[in-house]
């Protein structure tokens, strides 16, 4: 292309859109001898003959006469046509990238071997091309020193170390020798204005504007502004290997943060691209891609689902390649890396402790507590759902904020008029769909039934002195302890309502989580719920986080129990512990409770006022003599008992008092009999 002038054409113009390619194709086979044998040794293709503009000739002189003959026309011309949506787009493309005008005339080469095969084909070879021979080439195609196409090539320069080109070493064909970082590059650059766009999008596409601001993240307890500040500071002086890990259940927000983080700092946010499907390795090459190319630029890169990219199991990104090369690649991009980059992840147990050491920050991303979740639900619902059906949705523990922005957006869409109902049955479908258990009214059995007397329960201790005492102290750590249905968590729950505080209870169930580390989150977060609503916290069967660490018999139970040690070592509130095994427990547990109450089974005074009490409610006549008498004998009574048959009574209806004492007989004798001491 020495001192020719490229003038731009139209990709419709057929006669004109080729003709530069033509040219190069002229001067490879007239002037390199390994591609000339095309003409005499396997032939010259009459459809070849005819693209370039010779004729077919029999003898192999001939054809060499025609083909020099139509080189010097090209010679004498003083501009050649090219597409003028390739030149634009190579010079937008050039812009951002800063390739020199050598990297740009073997961009467009490319481009015109992929675009069109009768040129492509041309430089087929029965061999595999080594780098030697494709700079030959490509320097006299050009018209530029072998040198000089050997450093825009090699590894430090900027076509191949931004990975915009990829070099393959065992291709027989000079289009495949060198290929761009994806397969659609080249007809977006041939044939779509804008292209140079097209492809930044796809490296590395804008992110929308986020709908959530930085105060819906304040169940971080300062994290997000400790982040924020940070980055500022880092961008502001162009600090290299600034990356942050942001971890943490699907929906709870990760990616909003970013996007948070981003509107904040006042600079805009990429998401690193790749298609579904797409090799893990072309995402991360996108990502160094993408480092090149907003090098010079005042912005954030984020990079999602990286728990895909990064392969815990051998600690590398590429799973056919050399374990200790790539490692030294993933070490170095995150050390060296010109863009502030967010990495998110779902799950941070498969990335290598190796890799993880290597991000600036690591945050986890927990659901926000009932209370920031109930302030989410106002400012984005506040005008549609009502106060209790707020706090219900706030309630569910798996509700998160994507589930939130997703329900509300589709009120919004459809437009209905009862939106209330559009985004509790959305919230309620997604939560189903994640096999999480729907919002629903929450049932009587939680709260304590009208009859409930806390004089019924037989203790050792006054209860009266023992709630003004709480309300003093304003903190107690309590654990009961004794038969099943004594009355352990219903004590707890009047204690609740005494104090006139919500009341937090917590099963086995609600903290049991089946991945390492979730349990002790878990029971972190329900501490850190009942401090923020300043509620009476429950944990009904506390043998199952407090049993005796002597038996423990793996790592993940000591754990537990350590957790669950520190969390009521540090708790300023009421929590209050129920288990039927008190002797099952640590030893260093014990010394955490500030009281330990032992439930005994009724006494047979209090049994007898709670038969009469129970039968009242229920509308049943007065128990005579007889029922009173056949209660004496039932020395192993609870009040849970009462609470069984009055549950009974639902859907097979108690007759009278006698019925009622001949049930709580029944139940009697299914417990043990060595449950036969009853209290005085």
């Amino acid at each position: 292309m020495k001192n020719k002038t490229l003038i731009p054409c139209s990709i419709y113009e057929d006669d004109k859109v080729y003709e530069i390619a033509k040219f190069w194709a002229l001067k490879a086979l007239t002037q390199i001898e390994t591609i000339s044998t095309k003409v005499n040794k396997y032939g010259f293709d009459s459809d070849c003959a005819n693209w370039i503009g010779v004729e077919k000739h029999e003898k192999d002189d001939d054809v060499y006469k025609a083909l020099k003959s139509r080189l010097e026309e090209f010679d004498a011309l003083e501009a050649i046509s090219c597409n003028e949506v390739l030149l634009k787009n190579i010079e937008d493309l050039s812009f951002c990238m800063q390739f020199n005008s050598v990297e740009q005339k073997i961009i467009m080469l490319l481009a015109y071997l992929s675009q069109c095969a009768e040129f492509g084909d041309m430089f087929s070879m029965p061999y595999k091309i080594n780098k030697i021979f494709r700079s030959i080439v490509i320097s006299v195609v050009l018209d530029e020193p072998a040198s000089v196409i050997t450093k825009a090539l090699s590894k430090d320069a900027a076509l191949i170390k931004s990975g915009f080109l990829k070099v393959n070493r065992y291709s027989d064909s000079l289009n495949n020798s060198l290929e761009f970082f994806d397969n659609d590059v080249a007809n977006i650059l041939f044939c779509s204005e804008g292209g140079a766009e097209q492809i930044q999008d796809m490296i590395a596409l804008k992110c929308s504007k986020p709908t959530l601001d930085l105060q819906d993240f304040a169940h971080l307890k300062g994290s997000e502004q400790f982040v924020l500040r940070y980055l500022g500071k880092s961008l502001k002086s162009k600090q290299q290997g600034v990356n942050i890990l942001l971890y943490g259940e699907p929906g709870t927000g990760k990616t909003e943060l970013a996007k948070v983080l981003a509107k904040n700092l006042n600079i805009e946010l990429k998401e690193i691209g790749g298609e579904i499907g797409e090799d893990d390795k072309n995402r991360f090459d996108n990502y160094m891609l993408a480092q090149y190319i907003y090098a010079q630029s005042p912005m954030l890169l984020l990079f999602d689902e990286v728990e895909d990219v990064f392969d815990a199991s051998s600690g590398n990104i590429f799973r056919d390649s050399k374990k200790q090369d790539n490692k030294l690649l993933i070490n170095r991009w995150l050390e060296t890396n010109p863009v502030p980059t967010i990495w998110i992840t779902n799950d941070v147990s498969s990335i290598d402790r190796a890799i993880i050491r290597r991000f600036k920050m690591c945050m986890e991303i927990p659901i926000p507590s009932i209370k920031k979740k109930e302030e989410i639900l106002s400012s984005h619902c506040g005008g549609v759902l009502s106060k209790k059906e707020i706090n219900l949705l706030a309630s569910h523990k798996h509700l998160s904020p994507a589930i939130i922005d997703n329900a509300v957006s589709i009120a919004d869409t459809i437009k209905s008029r009862n939106k209330s109902t559009v985004i509790i049955n959305t919230i309620n479908q997604t939560l189903k769909a994640q096999r999480f258990d729907e919002i629903k009214e929450k049932e009587k059995a939680s709260f304590l039934p009208k009859t409930y007397n806390p004089s019924f329960i037989n203790t050792s201790i006054d209860t009266k002195r023992l709630l003004e005492g709480i309300k003093r102290s304003k903190s107690a750590k309590m654990c009961f302890y004794g038969a099943p249905g004594t009355g352990k968590s219903a004590f707890g729950k009047w204690i609740a309502k005494s104090l006139k505080r919500d009341f937090i209870a917590k099963k086995v169930s609600d903290l049991k989580s089946m991945y390492v580390g979730g349990t002790e989150r878990n029971i972190a977060a329900a501490f850190e719920e009942a401090k923020e609503k300043k509620a009476v916290l429950i944990f009904d069967e506390v043998d199952t986080f407090l049993s005796d660490r002597k038996n423990a018999q793996r790592s993940w139970e000591v754990s537990e129990v350590n957790e669950m040690l520190v969390q009521m070592e540090e708790f300023e509130g009421v929590f209050i512990a129920t288990t039927n095994l008190m002797a099952n427990l640590d030893a260093a547990s014990l010394r955490r409770f500030d009281v330990k109450l032992e439930f005994l089974y009724m006494t047979h005074d209090v049994s007898l006022k709670m038969l009469c009490d129970e039968v009242k409610e229920l509308g049943l006549p007065t128990p005579d003599k007889s029922a009173l008498n056949s209660l004496k004998h039932l020395n192993v009574l609870t009040p849970g008992d009462f609470a069984t048959i009055k549950r009974q009574h639902r859907f097979y209806p108690i007759k009278d008092a006698a019925d009622f004492v001949e049930r709580l007989s029944d139940e009697c004798k299914l417990k043990s009999a060595e449950s036969t001491r009853i209290g005085f």
